[in-house]
Parts: C-alpha cells; sequence; structure tokens
C-alpha cells in the first residue's frame, strides 16, 4: 500500500480469507491490537481453501492513495504474495465499474480464458480497454489450480496483469472472474447506474454491471446474520441489519454499488435467491457474486455478505 502511494491508517476495507475458523479469532486479535478504533477498515472474513500449501491466511486491501495533480486517488492492494502476482493497481478518481462474475467451466486454464473473453466483451461494451481493470477477483476450484489460472491470465494481460485475489469455492462451475475497472467520466451520468449489456438478460437479483460516478463510497463489513444453525433467518436478519447501517450513512437498498455473498450451506443459499427480490427494486440490483465456500468463519453461523454503498442524492 505505501509502494501505491497509500498508508496504513488509509486502508478502507480489509478482506480475510481463513482456512479455519480459529484462525479468524486470530485475525480478530491482531487487528484489535495492531489498529487504533479509528484506523479500522470494515473486514469481510470468510473460510476458503488458499492455493499456497500451509498458508493460513491471505489478505487483500483497498486503501485511499494520496492524491496526485489535485485529485483523489484510490489505492486497490490485492495479493497472496505468489511469484508473478501484480501486488497493487491503482485507481484514478473517477467512474469505475464493477463487472458481476462471469462464469465458465471446464479445465481451469481452458475456463479461465473463456471468462476472461467474456469479461473483453463487456469491457468493449464500456468503451475501454483491458488495461483499465485495476482488480480481479477469482472464484475457482480446485484451488490448487490457482497458478496455472494466474499464468492464463497473466498472459491474456501481456505479462502485466492487474491484483488478482483467489478463493476456493464450491459452486458446480470451475471458475468465475468479477472485476473492477476505470472508466471515461461522460457529461451528466446519473451517480449509480446498473447496465446490462445487450447481449445479456437483465435479472431482478444482480446487474451486470454497476457504474459508480459518486466520488463517495460505504464499504460494509461483514454481515452474517445471527441465529446459529438458520441459514434462512440468517439471510432475512442479514438484509434487515444491511437496512440499518445503509441508513446509517446515508444511503439505502437502492443505493448499492457491489454485493459479495458467502454462504456455506443449501439453505442460505436457497434463502438468499427467494430473499433478494424482496429487498431489491428489480431494476437497481447491485452488480454480485455468490460463492459457496467452506465456512463464515464464524461458528454456527452460513453466511458472510460485505456491501460497497453510495449516498442516496
Amino acid at each position: 500500500i505505501e509502494s501505491a502511494g497509500g498508508r496504513r491508517h488509509g486502508i478502507v476495507r480489509l478482506n480475510v480469507v481463513v482456512t479455519h475458523s480459529s484462525v479468524a479469532r486470530a485475525v480478530a486479535r491482531v487487528l484489535q491490537d495492531d489498529l487504533a478504533p479509528r484506523d479500522r477498515p470494515a473486514v469481510t472474513l470468510v473460510e476458503a481453501g488458499l492455493p499456497l500449501e500451509r498458508a493460513l491466511v491471505a489478505l487483500d486491501a483497498v486503501a485511499v492513495a494520496d492524491s496526485t495533480d489535485g485529485e483523489a486517488v484510490s489505492g486497490q492492494a490485492a495479493a497472496l504474495w505468489m511469484p508473478g502476482l501484480s501486488p497493487t493497481r491503482r485507481l484514478p478518481g473517477g467512474p469505475r465499474a464493477y463487472i458481476s462474475g462471469r462464469a465458465a467451466d471446464g479445465p481451469p486454464g481452458e475456463a479461465a480464458l473463456d471468462v476472461l473473453r467474456q469479461l473483453d466483451r463487456t469491457l468493449a461494451y464500456l468503451s475501454v480497454e483491458r488495461d483499465s481493470v485495476v482488480h480481479l477477483k477469482c472464484f475457482l476450484r480446485p484451488v490448487s489450480s490457482a497458478r496455472e489460472v494466474h499464468a492464463r491470465i497473466s498472459d491474456h494481460y501481456g505479462g502485466e496483469p492487474p491484483p488478482v485475489v483467489f478463493v476456493e469455492w464450491r459452486n458446480r462451475q470451475a471458475i468465475e472472474i468479477e472485476a473492477i475497472a476505470a472508466i471515461p467520466d461522460p457529461p451528466d451520468g446519473a451517480a449509480l447506474e446498473y447496465l446490462t449489456p445487450p447481449w445479456d438478460t437483465a435479472s431482478p437479483v444482480f446487474s451486470r454491471v454497476a457504474v459508480v460516478r459518486h466520488p463517495v463510497s460505504s464499504y460494509l463489513s461483514t454481515l452474517n446474520g445471527r441465529t446459529k444453525q438458520r441459514g434462512d433467518l440468517q439471510v432475512r436478519e442479514m438484509f434487515r441489519d444491511l437496512a440499518a447501517l445503509l441508513s446509517g450513512v446515508g444511503s439505502d437498498l437502492r443505493h448499492l454499488a457491489k454485493a459479495t455473498y458467502f454462504v456455506a450451506d443449501d439453505l442460505a443459499s436457497l434463502t438468499l435467491n427467494e430473499a433478494r427480490p424482496d429487498y431489491y427494486v428489480a431494476t437497481r440490483p447491485p452488480a454480485a457474486s455468490k460463492a459457496l465456500v467452506q465456512g463464515a468463519a464464524a461458528e454456527g453461523l452460513s453466511l458472510a455478505v460485505d456491501m460497497i454503498a453510495v449516498p442516496v442524492d
């Protein structure tokens, strides 16, 4: 983060993947001991496999970088510190696009190339080049294929890929990749816009692309729900807690830009599918990915959700 022009106290989001819930407790203690309350970022914590043998924890972060030429610059930092990974990429102040996960099946390397071509098509729709991408998150199985997948990503980006985060999932398909990209700033653009490329079908529960032109974003820490062993109740509790938190930062359910849903059992997954139309306006759901993972890193809970929102104008 410092190499990208940021500072430790400028971290606004910390994504943590642990291999066991006991590691999550250790991470929580470190964050409490090492960061002053005013410097603690929003934290997302999930349990999943990691591509490095014997690794217990992986971190990626979003931080605010120092301004350049008078413009605010957000730093995207993401690394598992495998050889060849790009550690940071700067997101210029201005419009950014959250592109929902694109998925493919088959051998991991071939599936990754399929998804990257799908992302290229979406980037062309947004009138930007590959180098506008500042961050990729890759959900895949098996996680041991991460090196092969990253090699395909690196080749696709001419040896200079953006930062990539790997999370093992248990979904049916081999791989899904979501992206964040810097985009042009057209005149009279809406502060938050939801787009569906012409070859896609619009969904009432997620947007293919969410474009944020508002200068302010709110990052929300993991929302789990509270009733242990009941994934269905956890989903409803999560949405109620989400609405309350959004109200506290001047936003609401109509101004969500990005959602990541981690579910650890079929009941939570099914209820999430059923519940989202009850809470989202069909024309304004956030860009999203939903991943079936090993756990929510919290005893008895099977749901972990994080969000990015913008203020109500």
